[in-house]
């Protein structure tokens, strides 16, 4: 059975500044990141481990999600959440 996973930025994050965001790739056989997921790191800290690794290695796993269904979207949270959820 294949696994795919879809991720959110905190996580990218929290794995960036532990310097494991390798790790993620080999523990899954399909990652998707959100493109609405990729701007929330894009906007951070120009230092930040998570938006270096997304300019190089994880710039292949970014993905537009397409729109968001209009039921999440009224939950109010951001574009990411919304595009994983």
């Amino acid at each position: 059975m294949s696994s795919q996973w879809i991720i959110d930025a905190s996580s990218l994050i929290i794995l960036g500044k532990l310097s494991l965001i390798d790790i993620v790739t080999s523990l899954c056989d399909s990652l998707i990141i959100p493109g609405g997921v990729a701007g929330e790191i894009m906007r951070g800290p120009p230092n930040d481990n998570a938006k270096s690794w997304l300019t190089g290695k994880g710039k292949k796993y970014i993905k537009n999600t397409g729109s968001i269904d209009l039921r999440i979207a009224s939950w109010g949270l951001g574009v990411g959440e919304s595009e994983v959820i």
